[in-house]
């Protein structure tokens, strides 16, 4: 359902992946050279996504869609804490564990 969450290419918010918590080689913490959402991440869903509403290469149309989208729910996700593996120099991390707290809006 939040597929047209911004930016329709690329690194997006609403995948949350260890690499996000790591520089470019994973040798230490993301100190800005990894290209990646932080801990506070930003959502709009609909459950009309896929059904009535589709990714269109025509930039207008989608931004009537993400104002479509974005009137019927929103979501925030904050990671709270969390532990990742040792950082191997070239390797990928990977989360031991993720405390993260979710907030989900709809109108009634």
């Amino acid at each position: 359902m939040s597929r047209f969450t911004p930016p329709l290419r690329g690194t997006n918010a609403r995948h949350l992946y260890a690499w996000h918590f790591r520089n470019a080689d994973n040798s230490a913490a993301n100190d800005g050279s990894t290209n990646a959402p932080g801990v506070h991440r930003e959502f709009i869903f609909s459950p009309e996504v896929g059904r009535t509403i589709d990714y269109d290469e025509d930039a207008e149309k989608m931004l009537a869609n993400v104002d479509r989208i974005e009137a019927f729910g929103r979501e925030t996700l904050d990671v709270v804490d969390l532990r990742l593996t040792e950082p191997k120099r070239g390797e990928l991390p990977g989360f031991l564990w993720v405390k993260f707290v979710a907030c989900l809006t709809w109108p009634e």
